[in-house]
């Protein structure tokens, strides 16, 4: 079985959207290991200073390694990734799932994401070409990897 874990830099404030990213780390786990883990995100006191948020990001990237092994297949959501449909990210997904273990899907703060973890991706997804919050991009990653696990096993769930 793999083990899949999400990471999302900084916090989820909204109550209900937290239930229904709960109610997917549970049904996934018919699946997978499944696992969700929160990493600090860094405020930036002058948000129109770039230096400051290269430091974020440096700081955030520190903080989230520690999650993420050499041998880690990570998948970052970025909104300069490569754009799937449902039955394309499936097959995409199962051709992951068969070759690697452990899987990690990676979503950055409010600034992004440092050049380094994207230099260290081995997949880099664009779920839009809509901006969301990050909590809800948790969120709609989880639903487009339990569809993947729905369609891979011939299961009833997509149309």
């Amino acid at each position: 079985m793999n083990n899949i874990n999400f990471i999302l830099i900084g916090k989820i404030k909204d109550r209900n959207l937290q239930s229904l990213i709960n109610d997917f780390i549970l049904k996934l786990s018919k699946y997978c290991n499944c696992k969700l883990i929160y990493s600090e995100e860094k405020l930036v006191f002058d948000e129109n200073n770039e230096k400051y948020i290269q430091q974020a990001l440096e700081y955030e990237k520190n903080k989230v390694v520690k999650y993420i092994k050499q041998d880690d297949f990570l998948i970052l959501l970025d909104l300069h990734g490569e754009s799937f449909n449902s039955e394309e990210f499936a097959r995409e997904f199962h051709d992951i799932i068969q070759y690697h273990t452990n899987i990690v899907f990676l979503i950055g703060s409010s600034y992004g994401l440092s050049d380094d973890l994207r230099k260290r991706a081995n997949l880099r997804l664009k779920l839009s070409n809509m901006t969301f919050t990050h909590p809800l991009s948790l969120l709609l990653i989880l639903e487009q990897v339990f569809r993947s696990f729905k369609i891979i096993n011939n299961e009833k769930y997509h149309k």
